[in-house]
């Protein structure tokens, strides 16, 4: 096709709407192509340089038949085109239009993009809603002048589902998670039909790394962290365990027996090896120690996906008496009292990651994106919790 022949389609727009009506979520129709032959196919600028990718982008669901000139929409192609064409640019685009066009320069970015996900960490558990409470580097992240907080967008009510929607990109009822959680010697998984993010991201050049909680399926190795898109993982992969001993324990549904074990693993190409060496060493402090060594070998000018998701501050309530100091107004409640020490512990984790991104002058260019997976549940004290601590 030339470029003649590019810019003079003209489509039905009754057909277009006939597509999806006025009142449907259809908000434009882009039709793009990457010529094979830029000069010979006309596809060049006024001085002879060839454009990497053209595109028409059509809007009458927007009151508009067709808009000549739309950055948003070059927003959206260009990470499509570096997909197809194995680059991040620079890309010189051309929108095409009957009567003028308009040209873009774009490049991806190599971001570093680093999600951060607490555990059963409620709405108002931050001390910016609760004064009793001692996040400040929570605090100071979300009154960042660049940070924009998402008040109105939901998780789901389970781990599990939030989680497998976040991997994804699909509600839980798409991919078959939105009923309960996956229970430790379930037979289940995320199913393989769904890509997961990283899988996506490694497309794109990303090295992706995983440190904390899984539980997305452990039954076999196709469900496994590597499997999926990361080049590593350290953590857990199921619901829960001790804060200490890194251990969980279940109910044998055939003997009705209690079975426990260690669940705290190093896996690398879908090989998991246990880690019986971290007795004894709070899972907050373990996971924000793995982080900065993640942070540590991986090149300064490539992009990286981290998926930290903390253990904190799911059941069992444990924490070092040390972070309790900081909630010396919750001292008469105690399970708030020992609930606001995991809290803070978590807190001071994430600024020590993000001093570390700053160190290795990371910072400005990363992404970082903070949530939890549901709302807090019932916090119960545990035996252990009363021994290790």
């Amino acid at each position: 096709m030339t470029r003649k022949e590019f810019v003079e389609i003209n489509p039905s727009i009754d057909k277009l709407l006939k597509i999806q009506p006025l009142d449907g979520n259809r908000s434009a129709i882009i039709l793009t192509l990457a010529p094979e032959n830029p000069t010979k196919q006309g596809f060049v600028d006024s001085h002879g340089k060839p454009y990497d990718y053209a595109s028409r982008y059509f809007t009458p669901w927007a009151g508009i038949d067709e808009d000549p000139a739309t950055g948003s929409s070059q927003c959206t192609l260009a990470p499509f085109w570096a997909q197809m064409l194995n680059k991040n640019g620079p890309f010189y685009a051309y929108q095409g239009y009957p009567t003028r066009g308009a040209e873009f320069y774009l490049e991806l970015l190599p971001e570093k993009r680093v999600n951060i996900t607490a555990d059963d960490l409620g709405f108002n558990d931050v001390d910016w809603k609760d004064g009793r409470l001692y996040t400040p580097n929570l605090r100071k992240l979300a009154f960042h002048r660049n940070t924009v907080q998402l008040n109105n967008s939901y998780v789901n009510h389970l781990c599990t589902p939030t989680r497998a929607s976040l991997m994804t990109g699909y509600y839980p009822f798409r991919s078959g998670t939105q009923n309960r959680v996956f229970l430790p010697l379930e037979e289940r998984g995320v199913s393989l039909e769904f890509p997961f993010l990283p899988e996506n991201l490694r497309r794109l050049g990303y090295k992706n790394y995983m440190i904390g909680k899984w539980h997305l399926g452990y039954c076999k190795k196709e469900y496994l962290p590597t499997s999926r898109g990361f080049d590593s993982f350290y953590g857990f992969y199921g619901a829960r365990e001790g804060y200490f001993n890194h251990s969980a324990e279940t109910k044998d549904p055939k003997t009705k027996k209690i079975i426990s074990g260690l669940d705290l693993f190093n896996e690398v190409d879908g090989v998991s090896r246990p880690d019986f060496s971290k007795y004894g060493i709070y899972s907050t402090t373990l996971f924000a120690n793995e982080s900065i060594q993640v942070l540590k070998k991986h090149p300064k000018e490539s992009p990286f996906f981290m998926y930290l998701a903390f253990q904190s501050v799911h059941v069992p309530l444990e924490v070092p008496f040390y972070y309790e100091t900081f909630c010396e107004k919750l001292k008469n409640n105690r399970k708030r009292y020992v609930y606001c020490g995991m809290l803070a512990a978590m807190d001071e984790a994430i600024g020590q990651i993000i001093d570390y991104l700053k160190q290795l002058e990371m910072y400005e260019n990363t992404v970082i994106i903070f949530t939890s997976d549901n709302f807090r549940t019932e916090v119960i004290p545990t035996l252990e919790h009363q021994i290790t601590r």
